[in-house]
């Protein structure tokens, strides 16, 4: 990736994160602000002192102040100073006065500056006043002991060069006596001159070293005492402010990027392509504040209006990667993934489509599909799986006790699972169910006649809550598997696609759910090399919601054929009671919101659930009741209105004799004939 992409992509997350950092920023300066606030007061008190030189044999004694002024600065603050000022305040240490006394020169002057900070005013005053006075008598004791130091070292060598130099005068005078020769006397004269010239520097230095040492009183004074101050110094609420809001604002936008670099969950479809390398179904927007009595089904809620839209972008990506397989495993990674949810809206695809589809609810744990379908629950799989002679006997006649509201569409349900368990379905069993509903033998090979079932759907438990959904994967032929979104890492669904490819059920296409505005596609993929197989991958690239106008050019939907006997929901309040009558209402909601194609003009949707609290009626007191029980009621012919756009819907109806449905291989010419065995 290159470097202007990747700092677009810093950019990008910092804007997208602004809010956070700049909520982050505000609480780190208000809580100093307010911190800082309730901190004692600090005040700062001054002492300037001056150095006064005496005069030099130069005349430089400015300078030579200024000088003094230089090496005396540091000495204001040396231990020896800072002790014994801390002997006069009990309860001050050395170390706390460290902290407390700073000492500057005041530009090229004379002039040293003493700055005390305290927590009040009058002992700031005291402490800095304390401190120059304890180094003015520190610094004159010292310069006295200098001084007399010196004075002691001088005053021998005074005394014995001017013993050499009337020596040196006296030889002089004999050899001047005794006519001695000019060379000589020449240079007597010379170590005369030497010697005195000696003496006269001695005497010069001593007499300074001593006007010195009466100076030394006056050498230091203090020219300005430190006066205790009216207004506090700080803390500094402002740059404290200042600081922390720089500091924290560049934590935050540290924090952001790594938290962007390490959150390699799985977010979008294009996660699942680039991080994975597998297909996908498509992307189902988080639907929030549902009412309790709402129905996964009812897209006649405005708010449901995008997750309609985004089931018919997986509905059209199924049918482009659907190759036919007669057994299609529904499972997910974790609960609450939404499992259910998809297993129906792929059922309703591929009956829409023609085929005639059985969906079997074996999520024991959390079955749903009875709610979803608002159909009862009071029998299904565990109570019928373990009697197969009806099922062999007369498929048919027990295939028609499932039959759905919805065209081509059975639900088989899990029953009442409270005196079951997973360890009472039986895979062989299940797999005869299979076998005699789609026509097969049980070697697996076609049968002479035509199932009755083109597509089985497992809707199953997660991954992780047993060994059922394996053992159902074993049956499949292929699996879809949802995620929620930044929920799954990578490596959680490479391990599963794997689980399942070893399963031989291999993952037709991945549908990521739950998928929030905010969520965005991972950044620093690496190349992924596709492991999972060629040819169920072809197609990496979903069809995505903007696409759904242009459906039409991709894929072409077939009109519906109904079969007969299609009976009408059952009301929720009547499943929780099992003692109730089988009833049937008199009609079907006015409009369906489920998709379809049988209507040419688009319609609106409306509820799914009946609005009006009808009373059930019993078939023994319906009107136009049949002579034979086991007759099922027909049920009005009315409009099911269609989930895709009005534009797909008014180019879509023009092909009704191209067929959309992909037929299995087992799909032979009879199939008409063994639906009619349904009537």
């Amino acid at each position: 990736m290159s470097i202007h992409a990747t700092l677009r992509h810093y950019a990008w997350v910092i804007r997208h994160r602004c809010a956070f950092i700049l909520l982050g920023i505000t609480i780190c300066t208000s809580v100093t602000y307010v911190v800082g606030m309730y901190l004692p007061p600090l005040y700062q008190a001054t002492c300037i002192l001056k150095v006064s030189a005496t005069a030099m044999p130069d005349g430089d004694t400015l300078a030579h102040a200024q000088m003094l002024a230089t090496n005396y600065t540091p000495l204001v603050t040396s231990p020896q100073v800072l002790q014994a000022t801390a002997q006069k305040f009990p309860g001050l240490t050395v170390n706390q006065l460290q902290s407390m006394v700073t000492s500057s020169s005041i530009g090229t002057s004379q002039l040293i500056s003493i700055s005390v900070q305290a927590t009040t005013a009058t002992r700031a005053a005291q402490i800095a006043n304390t401190a120059g006075n304890t180094f003015i008598q520190i610094q004159e004791s010292r310069e006295s002991a200098q001084l007399q130091t010196t004075l002691q070292q001088l005053s021998p060598l005074i005394t014995t060069t001017r013993l050499k130099l009337d020596a040196t005068q006296r030889q002089l005078g004999i050899l001047q006596k005794e006519q001695g020769s000019g060379q000589a006397i020449s240079q007597q004269q010379s170590l005369i001159d030497t010697y005195h010239n000696s003496y006269n520097q001695l005497l010069t230095h001593y007499s300074q070293l001593q006007i010195q040492k009466i100076h030394v009183p006056t050498l230091l004074s203090i020219t300005q005492p430190a006066t205790a101050p009216l207004q506090p110094i700080g803390p500094p609420l402002w740059l404290l402010s200042v600081v922390v809001a720089g500091l924290s604002c560049s934590l935050l936008i540290c924090w952001v990027l790594v938290r962007d670099w390490l959150d390699a969950s799985l977010k979008t479809v294009d996660d699942v392509i680039r991080g994975c390398g597998l297909a996908v179904l498509g992307q189902l927007p988080q639907t929030n504040n549902l009412k309790k009595s709402a129905r996964l089904l009812d897209f006649s809620l405005h708010k449901l209006e995008p997750l309609r839209t985004a089931f018919a972008v997986v509905g059209m990506n199924l049918q482009v990667l659907y190759k036919g397989q007669p057994t299609l495993l529904c499972t997910g990674l974790n609960h609450r993934s939404g499992t259910s949810l998809v297993a129906s809206q792929l059922a309703l695809t591929l009956a829409h489509s023609g085929a005639r589809v059985l969906l079997i609810d074996t999520n024991l744990q959390h079955p749903s599909q009875h709610i979803i379908f608002n159909l009862p629950n009071t029998q299904g799989l565990l109570n019928h799986l373990a009697e197969m002679q009806p099922i062999t006997t007369n498929p048919a006649a027990w295939l028609a006790q499932w039959k759905t509201y919805v065209p081509n569409l059975w639900l088989l349900p899990t029953g009442i699972t409270a005196a079951h368990s997973q360890s009472q379905i039986s895979i062989p069993a299940l797999t005869q169910l299979q076998q005699c509903l789609q026509g097969k033998n049980a070697s697996g090979g076609h049968a002479d006649a035509t199932g009755l079932i083109d597509v089985i759907i497992f809707d199953t438990a997660p991954l992780e809550e047993g060994s059922l959904t394996q053992s159902l994967a074993a049956v499949a032929d292929t699996s879809v598997l949802v995620i929620q979104a930044r929920q799954t890492q990578p490596e959680q669904l490479n391990k599963a696609a794997k689980l399942l490819e070893q399963l031989q059920a291999p993952i037709l296409g991945v549908v990521v759910n739950k998928r929030k505005a905010r969520h965005y596609p991972y950044f620093y993929h690496q190349p992924h090399a596709l492991t999972h197989g060629s040819d169920r991958h072809a197609l990496v690239t979903p069809l995505t919601t903007q696409s759904v106008s242009q459906a039409s050019c991709i894929t072409e939907i077939s009109p519906q054929v109904e079969l007969p006997e299609t009976p009408q929901p059952w009301q929720s309040r009547e499943l929780l009671k099992p003692s109730t009558p089988v009833a049937i209402q008199s009609s079907l909601p006015a409009k369906l919101s489920l998709p379809s194609m049988r209507t040419s003009a688009p319609q609106r949707f409306t509820s799914l659930i009946p609005k009006t609290n009808s009373t059930p009626v019993h078939p023994e007191t319906a009107a136009g009741q049949p002579e034979n029980e086991n007759e099922i009621y027909t049920a009005p012919e009315l409009p099911i209105a269609s989930s895709l756009p009005q534009q797909i819907l008014a180019e879509t109806t023009e092909k009704k004799n191209t067929p959309q449905f992909r037929r299995p291989d087992f799909w032979d010419g009879t199939t008409i004939e063994s639906r009619e065995q349904l009537t």
